[in-house]
């Protein structure tokens, strides 16, 4: 998977929030993925909608595992992203999708191999981790996505006015 159809996956999640996808009746997503990969909004029906407004709006990075019960690969991965979500506490957040349970949402990210994990921030999916794979690709990954997040968090804040102006004032200058 590229990272233009990781940012297209973005998009389509964008287009699935909007509050027209949500009124009237709703029907569900085709068996195939042509949905995902096509401009029109797929309407969502059960508490995908919920799952994935939370995902977008959370305030924190959402490392996003996509795993079965069958799955012994998943299985094998759940205790490591456990440890991982305590190491980082609440700087990320760590949604684990059951494919079978939320298989709209797995149509949307274009699941085909399991275990999936993406990372999301900012309402964007930021990194994608295909596979069973050593802690420390998911570890650099999660550092990467919260050293992001924490820098658009700055960019987005205006500056401190009092900061500037008290290192400017003439007292302050006397006392180096």
């Amino acid at each position: 998977m590229t990272i233009h159809n990781v940012l297209c996956i973005a998009a389509v999640i964008t287009t699935l929030l909007c509050p027209a996808v949500f009124a009237g009746a709703a029907s569900s997503v085709s068996k195939d993925s042509s949905a995902a990969a096509s401009a029109q909004p797929v309407k969502i029906k059960d508490s995908s909608a919920t799952v994935l407004n939370a995902i977008v709006q959370s305030p924190v990075p959402v490392l996003v595992d996509f795993w079965a019960p069958w799955c012994a690969p998943c299985r094998m991965l759940k205790p490591v992203l456990e440890s991982l979500e305590k190491k980082y506490g609440k700087q990320i957040t760590t949604v684990r999708l059951n494919i079978d349970v939320y298989q709209q949402i797995a149509q949307i990210f274009r699941i085909s191999a399991i275990p999936a994990v993406f990372l999301v921030s900012n309402g964007q999916v930021v990194d994608y981790i295909g596979g069973l794979q050593p802690v420390n690709s998911y570890e650099g990954a999660i550092e990467r996505v919260i050293l992001a997040h924490v820098a658009a968090q700055k960019k987005r804040q205006p500056p401190d006015s009092s900061a500037d102006s008290a290192a400017t004032t003439p007292s302050a200058a006397g006392k180096e």
